[in-house]
């Protein structure tokens, strides 16, 4: 019940700080920020896959302090 509780309250969090903002590309600093941090990961990244060419065309992201970013285009069989 209380990870639930916690769950519901960060969603609650999420989606009043993303519905302030009219910009996208904000929405997207602000959530993967936050998810970020809730998740206490090193890096939240978005991106677009081009399956054809098998690559990530990273556009935006969080890195947490320390973090060292990815590439702005990614080889997706460098990753698994």
């Amino acid at each position: 019940l209380r990870e639930s509780e916690e769950r519901q309250r960060f969603l609650l969090t999420l989606g009043d700080a993303i519905r302030r903002e009219p910009s996208a590309e904000r929405k997207i600093e602000i959530a993967a920020g936050l998810l970020g941090r809730r998740l206490n990961a090193s890096r939240v990244l978005w991106g677009e896959y081009d399956w054809q060419q098998k690559v990530a065309h990273i556009f935006n992201g969080w890195l947490a302090d320390g973090a060292q970013p990815f590439p702005a285009v990614m080889k997706l069989d460098d990753y698994d």
